[in-house]
Order: C-alpha cells, then sequence, then structure tokens
C-alpha cells in the first residue's frame, strides 16, 4: 500500500474511531466536500468555471485512487454528488447569473 493510501486510511479510521460513520454520509460529505472547495478556490483568486473543474478532476481522481490503490468501487454516485456540490458552489459564487 502506498503512502497516501496509508494516510487516507489512517484519516478515516480516526474518523470512525470517533464513533463518525463515514459511509453513512459518503454523500453529503462529497456535495459538501465540493461545494466548499469551490469556495476556497475561488475566494483566493481562480475563476469559479476553472475551480469547477479543478474540483470535478480532484473528485475523478479520489475515485480512482479509491479503486487502483485501495482496491474499492468506482463510485460514480460520488461522482454525482461531487456535481452537485460544484453546480451548487458554481451558483453561490455567481458563476450563473439566476436574475438578470
Amino acid at each position: 500500500m502506498g503512502f497516501l493510501a496509508k494516510i487516507y486510511d489512517a484519516i478515516i479510521k480516526f474518523l470512525v474511531d470517533r464513533g463518525f460513520d463515514v459511509h453513512a454520509y459518503s454523500n453529503s460529505l462529497h456535495l459538501f466536500g465540493s461545494f466548499m472547495l469551490i469556495i476556497v478556490l475561488t475566494v483566493s483568486g481562480v475563476g469559479v468555471w476553472l475551480s469547477a473543474g479543478i474540483v470535478l478532476i480532484l473528485g475523478i481522481l479520489k475515485e480512482l485512487f479509491d479503486w487502483l490503490v485501495r482496491g474499492k468501487v468506482f463510485s460514480w454516485t460520488d461522482i454525482l454528488f461531487d456535481i452537485i456540490g460544484i453546480g451548487i458552489g458554481v451558483v453561490f459564487c455567481g458563476g450563473i447569473r439566476l436574475v438578470k
């Protein structure tokens, strides 16, 4: 197991040991994490659409990491919740004009 996989597993173990059911909240974590990353990147000066692309790529890389390194299933559901979080973040940061 690689270095990154060990760090990832240690974080999950830390959360589980403290009573946080990571798997029960997986969808919420993907949505909220993507939403927050859009906000952080946009506030840092990155354009909202570039932020959306970066966060989507990070979500896909995370799923590839789970599949190829950790031996878990590539979750299209996690990607869907990443996309929903990205969409909410883009609207929140003004990337889509809802009112003219």
